[in-house]
């Protein structure tokens, strides 16, 4: 299953209703034809959690979408202004299909190694401690 991660969602001008831009190359082959199974979809575009007094972000999608390649490719083109010309496909967010699975990893790599870094430091304190 391919996978792919968008950042932040497509809105329309009154950001009642989102879509997904997929790039083409993502969806084919190298012959040109669909790829057999789904692509997964992760969003982690951040919102801000009403609940929270400390008003905190969280993932506005918790669980990513799956789509099937042979579908996916049936929706709209647009073309990117960059040097490669890329072209996206635009889906609805309501057409997708939410597949539930374990998230991996909810923090961005650099806070998880700091958090690393720094768990590291204080087990070593605490072995120091033990041996005096």
């Amino acid at each position: 299953m391919n996978e792919v991660t968008i950042r932040e969602p497509i809105w329309n001008g009154d950001r009642t209703e989102m879509f997904v831009g997929i790039a083409r190359f993502r969806l084919l082959d190298d012959m040109g034809y669909s790829k057999k199974g789904n692509i997964k979809i992760w969003i982690d575009y951040k919102i801000i959690d009403k609940n929270d007094p400390e008003k905190r972000l969280t993932l506005m999608y918790k669980y990513p979408f799956i789509i099937k390649c042979d579908q996916a490719i049936k929706y709209p083109i647009q073309v990117l202004n960059d040097y490669k010309r890329t072209r996206l496909h635009i889906i609805p967010v309501k057409d997708l299909k939410i597949y539930k699975t374990r998230r991996k990893r909810t923090i961005t790599s650099a806070d998880f190694k700091s958090l690393m870094q720094a768990s590291n430091a204080v087990k070593q304190e605490r072995e120091n401690e033990n041996r005096t």
